[in-house]
């Protein structure tokens, strides 16, 4: 699961528009700015995230997992590539690894990508008023969910034939510029209300 724009519900400040699902095999776009009853539309989504049989993916959501908290939203299920990428090769989480680069490096030419030129113009549109007949920028945001999903699926075929265990691993993120390191569980599975949460300190 994905979330295309930045949290937290009920902040002014920001708001969901879309959201992107997938069952392995089709991509759903929703547009959440339609959908008139905020209410509804945030515990439906809670749900979602506190749901431990449905697995989230992300890429790079340290940020989104702190805004959720905030809200009384935990995250369970749910595997970051771009730090399953370092617990796969045992480094230490010092650069940013973008979703372009992990699907260059992972994708086997199996992964479509849009032109830089479109994406850029994608990257700052407003897809509050995105419709079905949109086609642009539902490729751009279908290709979106579909590519982290291929990539978990093979970063965590690589854990599991290295016989990593990916359930709560922490890593150390020395890429904020903030003087304390954060320490962020990237490969995340929190079956009971004990250890339910987000992974960042």
């Amino acid at each position: 699961f994905e979330v295309r724009a930045p949290f937290p519900f009920g902040f002014n400040e920001c708001s969901i528009s879309t959201a992107q699902l997938s069952d392995g095999t089709t991509e759903f776009v929703i547009n959440i700015s339609a959908i008139h009853s905020p209410e509804e539309t945030f515990e439906r989504l809670k749900t979602i995230f506190e749901d431990e049989q449905i697995l989230k993916i992300g890429h790079g959501v340290k940020q989104d997992i702190i805004r959720l908290e905030r809200v009384s939203i935990k995250l369970i299920n749910f595997y970051d590539i771009q730090y399953g990428h370092y617990v796969l090769n045992n480094k230490i989480f010092e650069h940013i690894y973008s979703l372009t680069r992990l699907c260059e490096s992972y994708g086997r030419n199996a992964i479509e990508f849009m032109s830089q030129s479109e994406k850029k113009f994608l990257q700052r549109s407003s897809f509050e008023n995105i419709t079905k007949n949109d086609k642009r920028s539902l490729k751009y945001l279908r290709l979106d969910v579909h590519n982290l999903l291929f990539i978990f699926q093979q970063l965590y075929g690589l854990l599991l034939m290295k016989h990593i265990q990916w359930e709560n691993i922490t890593c150390h993120d020395k890429s904020s510029r903030k003087t304390a390191n954060y320490k962020y569980t990237a490969l995340s599975y929190f079956s009971d209300e004990k250890n339910a949460g987000c992974g960042y300190t």
